[in-house]
């Protein structure tokens, strides 16, 4: 069975390093668009996902690395991010990100 979950960016986004606020909330906004229109099945609700990510100087989400106890989860976002271009006024490339995820029924 399938059901459309909502994906809970849960926590704020940090990086190592000095940031903006600005890139933090456009980024956050964008990975929430790319994953809420996502499918997954029943079972994937509740699973959680910590999300290392940069942004390359082609403004696309490069996934360094999922750390989840669900590999079909991990597949899912790898999927629906990785490479994905994002908009956005200003970032710093190569700049490392960490961003919770939670599937939530919807």
């Amino acid at each position: 069975m399938l059901i459309a979950a909502a994906l809970l960016v849960t926590g704020s986004m940090r990086a190592n390093g000095p940031e903006t606020e600005k890139p933090t909330k456009q980024l956050t906004a964008r990975i929430w668009s790319l994953l809420k229109k996502n499918v997954f099945d029943v079972e994937l609700v509740d699973q959680t996902a910590d999300v290392r990510f940069i942004v390359n100087r082609k403004h696309e989400i490069v996934i360094l690395t999922i750390d989840s106890d669900s590999e079909a989860l991990e597949y899912a976002i790898k999927l629906k991010l990785n490479y994905k271009k994002v908009d956005l006024s200003s970032y710093k490339e190569g700049e490392t990100y960490i961003i919770p995820i939670r599937v939530v029924g919807g």
